[in-house]
Order: C-alpha cells, then structure tokens, then sequence
C-alpha cells in the first residue's frame, strides 16, 4: 500500500514539473524573433495623472517600435524616426508561473507584464500607476 502511494505520488510529480517546464520552454520559444506593435489599448484610472489625448499621441508614436527577444535573453526594443534609430538593450525571462515576462533596461528597471502568447500573437498588459491598465498587441515579423 504504501509502496503504490510513493509511485503515485513520484508520477504525478514527474508529470507536473515535466508540463510546467514544457509549457514554460515553449513561451521563451515562441517569443524569441521580432515582433511588430499592431496596436495599443489602455483603460485609464479615474485619478489619471494623462488625459486620453496625450496618451492617444503617444501610442501613435509606440506603433513604430520593434521588439526583439533574442535566445540569450537579451531584449531590443528600437524606433526608427526618419534616418535615426533609437535601441535600448535590456533583459528578459519568463516569469516562473508562465504568465508573466519580466523585463529589465537600465534606465527603467524591472518592468513585469502580463502575457498571453498564441501562435504569432503576443498581448503584454501592464498596470501602470497614476495612468491605468495598458494592452500592447504585437505581432511576430517573417
């Protein structure tokens, strides 16, 4: 009896971490190459310290900048503004319940996002504070 209860209790251990670790490589696979923002959403808080209309102009802005997530978990983000491009190199890595990345540039720190990864569909939310909840839809360049 208690033989058959320590191999139930060793499969069922084997079965989770070796799910947990397949669910977890395959969200950093899927999120290495280039990825294009298709659009920005945001859902500002009552004491907003932005009107929707400077917010408006930013994301404006936010939709011609590249993400690049490398296998070596280095982050690129970069806008292209005429001849000029602008990067900022960081870190990343999949956070270990597999629904959050964590992202780390030196100018800002740490940032944690939400994430929901389909095919070649990425969705990051993010609270910010003093403006609200913010939904970046990109999409996975060929």
């Amino acid at each position: 009896m208690k033989k058959n209860l320590l191999v139930t209790i060793l499969v069922v251990s084997i079965i989770t971490i070796v799910s947990c670790t397949s669910k977890h490589e395959k969200i950093e696979s899927g999120l290495i190459g280039t990825w294009q923002i298709e659009d920005i959403t945001y859902t500002l808080d009552e004491n907003a310290m932005v009107t929707a209309e400077s917010l408006d102009q930013l994301i404006e802005q936010q939709k011609a900048v590249i993400w690049k997530f490398d296998t070596d978990s280095v982050i690129e983000i970069s806008l292209t503004v005429g001849e000029k491009t602008y990067s900022q190199e960081g870190k990343w890595y999949v956070a270990a319940d597999n629904e959050k990345i964590v992202c780390t540039f030196p100018s800002t720190g740490a940032q944690e996002k939400n994430i929901n990864l389909s095919k070649d569909k990425l969705t990051l939310t993010e609270n910010i504070d003093n403006i609200g909840v913010l939904k970046t839809f990109l999409i996975k360049q060929k």
